[in-house]
């Protein structure tokens, strides 16, 4: 999810185990892109999804808010956890 966020790209998110669901919550408030759920996962919801971030202007301006913030960051948050 980082990588996408950094380089503003709207996503479409599958979450399934550990730390998924909460980025993806994340994801969906900072409005860079939408969640299906294990249990909903279909063909139509999964072109669906795309479509709806590819077509719709506001995932990309959100995700490309987020790269700007990121990318506005003195150090790379491994750099920070690091001590670097």
């Amino acid at each position: 999810m980082y990588q996408a966020a950094y380089h503003g790209v709207p996503v479409v998110a599958l979450p399934f185990q550990e730390f998924q669901p909460e980025n993806a919550a994340k994801m969906i408030a900072r409005g860079m892109g939408v969640k299906i759920s294990k249990e909903d996962i279909t063909t139509s919801a999964f072109r669906e999804a795309i479509h709806k971030v590819l077509t719709d202007p506001s995932y990309a301006a959100a995700a490309a808010r987020v790269s700007r913030k990121l990318r506005a960051r003195k150090r790379m948050p491994v750099q920070e956890a690091a001590g670097m």
